[in-house]
């Protein structure tokens, strides 16, 4: 029964870290959630990214793939930064595979994905690319722009 409880103490102190790590990390603001196309493009795109709080989703056709983001407020120019330009990064990677940023050049409902990984970049082709939002989502449905 001893054992018993250390198992369950230990349970409970590894949920406890890691609540306060994922708590710790800051949603994307909602002005940056939803679809992103290409600026030359339109809203029916199948090519983009679908952003949530925590989640930034790559799309091309019917290829999904998902990457954990946290937001970085101060990335753009350090801890006085007082901009509009938000970073995005990848958590839990080895590498640096992307970093998407909003209001790109500090042009609100403008962003930037610079992807770094070959590997993503021929399966998504959006490296540098200008991105616009776009009303609703035609990932779950909605109205296009």
């Amino acid at each position: 029964m001893d054992r018993m409880k250390r198992a369950f103490l230990l349970f409970f102190v590894l949920l406890a870290v890691y609540s306060s790590v994922r708590g710790s990390i800051e949603p994307l603001p909602p002005e940056f959630h939803g679809y992103w196309v290409p600026s030359s493009g339109d809203c029916s795109s199948s090519l983009g990214i679908r952003v949530l709080p925590y989640t930034i989703q790559f799309r091309e056709g019917e290829k999904l793939l998902s990457f954990p983001i946290e937001p970085c407020f101060s990335c753009e120019g350090g801890s006085r930064y007082d901009g509009i330009v938000v970073w995005a990064i990848p958590v839990k990677s080895e590498s640096q595979l992307f970093t998407a940023y909003f209001n790109a050049g500090e042009r609100k409902r403008v962003a930037i994905v610079e992807v770094s990984s070959p590997e993503l970049q021929s399966q998504f082709p959006i490296n540098n690319v200008e991105l616009k939002p776009c009303v609703g989502d035609p990932l779950i449905g909605g109205a296009e722009r």
